[in-house]
């Protein structure tokens, strides 16, 4: 607020003068000495609480620029590690650059169709010899893939899908293992080392995750037992498989 002092010097104090002129336009205001001194005083005092609430003003607005910043890091933070889980990872390239590059990403519990056929053709055929159908391999295949705690993965040959991991995260006190259910490689694609490149991206990805063991069952004396050792897999011969068939009690 400017204030505009006039014909102040050399006046009594108690007597009405002209001494400021308002922001309208020929409004000429009296009033005494003292009154103009409180006037100015109070001038004072505005100016001074609008600089406090400036400074109030641009404190706050500080904060809020400080919380944006620190929210928006955060975001970026969790953006980008969707980003890292959801990108294809690249785990083997191939000498011609002709040809698409393999890779592996994660799959969700609506990609299961998509297993179904490799799985079948993996396990119908040598060395396996199983008998699934697709009505059974989907239904199997969805309840590991179902699990809250699952880890489903495909490799990929450019947009089609060779073969699948699912792998269970258990949480142990020695730490967090990935079990892996299943592993397979479609037939006509096996010996290029996809098996091997699937196994690596999955466990790139898990241990995002915070896993520091991949466990698993096999066939002992069979090609998967060789190849899960030639991947630094070890046989752990103080643990055994046990089953017990479920029958019917009679007495």
């Amino acid at each position: 607020m400017m204030i505009e002092l006039r014909q102040i010097a050399d006046i009594d104090p108690d007597s009405p003068i002209p001494f400021c002129d308002l922001a309208s336009p020929g409004i000429l205001v009296l009033g005494t000495l003292a009154d103009s001194q409180s006037l100015l005083s109070s001038a004072l005092a505005l100016e001074k609480d609008s600089e406090r609430q400036m400074r109030f003003v641009l404190r706050n607005t500080l904060t809020l620029l400080r919380t944006a910043e620190e929210t928006l890091e955060t975001a970026l933070e969790t953006a980008s590690r969707h980003a890292r889980l959801r990108t294809p990872h690249p785990c083997f390239t191939r000498p011609s650059r002709q040809e698409p590059a393999l890779f592996v990403r994660p799959l969700a519990i609506t990609d299961v169709d998509t297993l179904v056929p490799v799985f079948i053709r993996a396990y119908n055929g040598p060395p396996w010899h199983d008998a699934w159908t697709e009505a059974m391999a989907r239904r199997y295949l969805g309840g590991l893939a179902g699990n809250p705690l699952a880890r489903v993965f495909g490799i990929f040959d450019g947009e089609t899908l060779q073969g699948g991991l699912i792998a269970q995260i258990k949480y142990w006190w020695e730490g967090t293992e990935a079990f892996i259910d299943e592993l397979f490689i479609d037939p006509s694609h096996q010996g290029r080392g996809l098996g091997q490149a699937l196994l690596a991206g999955a466990e790139t990805i898990l241990m995002e995750e915070g896993v520091t063991a991949l466990t698993l069952l096999t066939l002992r004396g069979g090609a998967a037992e060789g190849f899960y050792r030639r991947q630094r897999f070890e046989a752990k011969q103080e643990l055994g498989f046990m089953v017990r068939v479920c029958e019917l009690q009679s007495g």
